[in-house]
């Protein structure tokens, strides 16, 4: 009966997320309304829950799935050779962990920012006029770009090696940013959770092949 119970759970998460993402793209408005009220109150709740702890509770949950994967794969080798599990069962109790998990990461996905992706566009929430460039434009923008880039360079302190020395508590900067964001573009306005860092950043951040 357990195991059943854990199919349907998947079932019905794997449904959900599904309807949720079809609903965010054949019916007009759901995304938006979703992103103005449900979505809002999930940055506001768990968002100023999760601001109290110093450390990423993502990041630690990506650990502890990894080793209850790694955990729940030499159980199920230790049934199969103690307890003489045989291997259609133990295939099925893969099968229903690899499935709830995928569910569940779908629903997350789904809920977290699937919807937001189908929203209406910044752009027209804000105004701006969205229009085509000539090469010409980009390449003078780009050129601007990077001589406002190098002017800049100049005030921000440096070490012994020339390496940007960041001052103050970033975390807290970019909350005074993106507020003062929220003030000139109401869409932007709201709660902004405290930002954290890694314990593992250069594990996990995708390294650009030269």
């Amino acid at each position: 009966m357990r195991g059943k119970k854990w199919w349907l759970a998947a079932l019905a998460l794997f449904l959900t997320a599904g309807l949720l993402q079809f609903l965010a793209r054949q019916v007009p408005g759901f995304a938006q309304g979703y992103a103005v009220t449900v979505y809002r109150l999930l940055v506001e709740v768990p968002g100023r829950f999760f601001s109290l702890i110093p450390f990423s509770v993502a990041e630690l949950g990506l650990y502890v799935l990894i080793l209850s994967a790694a955990g729940g794969f030499f159980v199920l080798v230790w049934r199969i050779a103690v307890k003489r599990l045989r291997l259609l069962q133990a295939a099925a109790c893969l099968l229903q962990a690899v499935f709830f998990a995928a569910s569940l990461l779908l629903f997350t996905y789904t809920i977290g920012c699937g919807i937001n992706y189908h929203r209406t566009p910044f752009s027209a929430e804000s105004g701006f006029a969205v229009e085509g460039a000539a090469r010409e434009e980009l390449v003078s923008l780009c050129i601007a770009l990077a001589e406002e880039i190098n002017e800049a360079a100049l005030q921000v302190p440096v070490d012994a090696q020339g390496c940007f020395v960041l001052e103050g508590d970033p975390a807290e900067t970019a909350r005074r940013a993106m507020a003062a964001l929220g003030e000139e573009y109401p869409v932007l306005s709201g709660f902004y959770p405290q930002p954290k860092g890694l314990f593992f950043s250069r594990l996990l951040s995708k390294k650009k092949k030269s």
